[in-house]
């Protein structure tokens, strides 16, 4: 299963900021639909490297695709139905300034930070 998504609208607010992520199991609703009981029970479920390879695939884009499977993120769940939660924000793409000089007129800037 992989979670892809047009995060951020390119016009406003292009680049994709992953704000937090996690691969475990918090409640016991979310994605529950179609599993057995027990494997929504353990609601104490989350893998400490979520937030690195979220933020690896997604900061600065405008969208993203990332693979929620357990050879991406640490199970320490076994047993456990898991779901990636992530919260993003949208920004305006950092812009490098130019120095002003004598000899343009106008500065001219090309490329990004």
């Amino acid at each position: 299963m992989s979670f892809s998504v047009q995060a951020c609208n390119r016009r406003f607010l292009p680049e994709t900021n992953i704000n937090t992520a996690n691969y475990g199991r918090t409640d016991k609703t979310t994605c529950s639909k179609g599993h057995p009981f027990e494997q929504l029970q353990n609601t104490n479920c989350s893998s400490p490297n979520a937030l690195a390879p979220v933020s690896k695939s997604c900061n600065g884009l405008e969208s993203c695709e990332v693979f929620a499977t357990h050879t991406v993120f640490t199970d320490r769940c076994i047993g456990t139905y898991k779901y990636l939660a992530i919260s993003y924000f949208c920004s305006l793409p950092a812009v490098r300034e130019c120095p002003l000089t004598s000899l343009l007129p106008t500065p001219f800037c090309s490329g990004s930070v």
